[in-house]
């Protein structure tokens, strides 16, 4: 089917499929230790009005099983920016409404989630060490790691917000 995913083994010369449904498997995700994969599924690309969201998934590497983390049905798109920690996943929303929206991390295996921010937002992105910074259109905001309140850092438009790992720097 469509967009699916699977496990290359270099030494072995192997590949494992990790599909666990029909819907089409998008934005793979590896934690920075390598221990866990993220992925989206979806039920179809769409119209221009963003995907039909699926779920949001994760598998170990050592274990075929991926683990559903969330139903993602009223969701028009999601982005996974990137790892706050081993096992804290850092994500948004989409919708044609507003944009960004639902800034929250979700822990990894056990699906809790914690918003950061639900209202939209313009952009967002997330350093190496899970720190976020994100913007609304009047101001940007710092969300230091593994905290949910954030502090503005300055004022204005922040409509590209980008993490520069060679740096270190958003």
């Amino acid at each position: 089917s469509g967009a699916d995913l699977f496990l290359y083994d270099v030494t072995a010369g192997s590949a494992t499929s990790l599909e666990n449904d029909i819907y089409q498997t998008v934005q793979p995700s590896w934690n920075g230790e390598g221990t866990w994969l993220a992925y989206l599924t979806v039920e179809a690309f769409g119209t221009g009005a963003g995907y039909s969201m699926n779920s949001l998934w994760a598998v170990h590497p050592g274990d075929s099983k991926p683990v559903k983390l969330d139903d993602l049905p009223s969701s028009s798109g999601e982005d996974l920016l990137g790892w706050g920690s081993e096992n804290q996943l850092i994500l948004q929303s989409w919708n044609p409404m507003c944009g960004n929206n639902s800034l929250r991390r979700i822990t990894v295996p056990g699906g809790k989630t914690e918003m950061i921010r639900k209202e939209c937002f313009t952009s967002a992105a997330v350093s190496d060490t899970g720190s976020i910074l994100y913007g609304t259109g009047e101001h940007a905001w710092y969300v230091p790691p593994g905290q949910k309140k954030g502090s503005v850092i300055e004022d204005g438009n922040m409509y590209q917000i980008k993490w520069l790992p060679t740096d270190a720097i958003f």
